[in-house]
């Protein structure tokens, strides 16, 4: 975004739902079977950089800025499957993605969407708060920006009986990501917090568990090796373990 862009449309066709489960996770979010993996692969990844204050306007224009550069430069919007259907980023989302809160992080990463959905990772999804037939699916992506790396938290807002609406809701800190796994209580505290929680705060909670949700995960793999000669060995988990073992694992990713 910003200067000169040139014209074009993405179509993606990527399961990124594929793992999600049907178990509730303290009572609010269905984290994916596939956790572990999932997990490595958010915080691993290679981050995509995004030039800070690269959209300014004056006169409280910012949105039309924003949405007018995203039609410039994906005049179809961008197209990506998942196991709840298309999902289709629209200038509409886009302009409605900052009814949920503005400011200059928000904005610059819209530039950053294109490449975002080709990594973007399946967190979990939950029901509607006000119990209407809505289910939230949750999505994130890593970028680096103004000298840090942070996450890009969308929402897919699935009606039972209508379209997928794609919202960009908040562009998280990695160190606000770290505050939240040092100030983790249970998983009773985090269900209460959930509940009452809204906006950045609850999409920082919700990133952080899914972090130690992935982690504990390895943790049980990892124990699940007897031995090869062991009668109950589990050998499809050993050689997990084995090449997740080899591998820097997520811990290592918040010392």
């Amino acid at each position: 975004l910003g200067g000169a862009m040139k014209q074009h449309s993405i179509v993606y066709n990527q399961d990124l739902n594929d793992g999600r489960n049907q178990d509730t996770n303290n009572g609010i979010i269905k984290y994916p079977d596939n956790v572990a993996e999932a997990s490595k692969k958010l915080f691993s990844q290679e981050a995509i950089p995004v030039e800070a204050k690269a959209i300014t306007a004056e006169g409280g224009k910012i949105i039309k800025v924003v949405t007018d550069a995203f039609s410039e430069k994906y005049p179809s919007g961008i197209e990506f499957a998942t196991s709840i259907g298309k999902v289709v980023i629209s200038r509409r989302s886009i302009r409605n993605s900052f009814n949920h809160g503005i400011y200059q992080a928000k904005l610059d990463s819209i530039s950053s969407l294109g490449e975002g959905v080709k990594n973007m990772v399946y967190i979990g999804s939950e029901r509607d708060f006000n119990d209407k037939p809505i289910t939230n699916h949750f999505f994130a992506y890593p970028i680096e920006y103004d000298g840090e790396r942070r996450y890009v938290f969308c929402r897919v807002r699935h009606s039972d009986s209508g379209r997928p609406s794609f919202y960009v809701h908040e562009v998280i800190s990695e160190k606000d990501i770290q505050k939240e796994n040092q100030s983790f209580i249970d998983a009773a505290h985090v269900a209460k917090a959930t509940r009452d929680m809204r906006g950045l705060a609850l999409y920082t909670k919700i990133i952080a568990e899914f972090y130690r949700k992935g982690k504990e995960k390895d943790k049980s793999i990892l124990n699940q090796m007897a031995g090869e000669n062991a009668k109950t060995a589990a050998l499809d988990k050993l050689e997990q373990a084995k090449t997740m073992a080899g591998d820097k694992t997520q811990e290592d990713i918040y010392k």
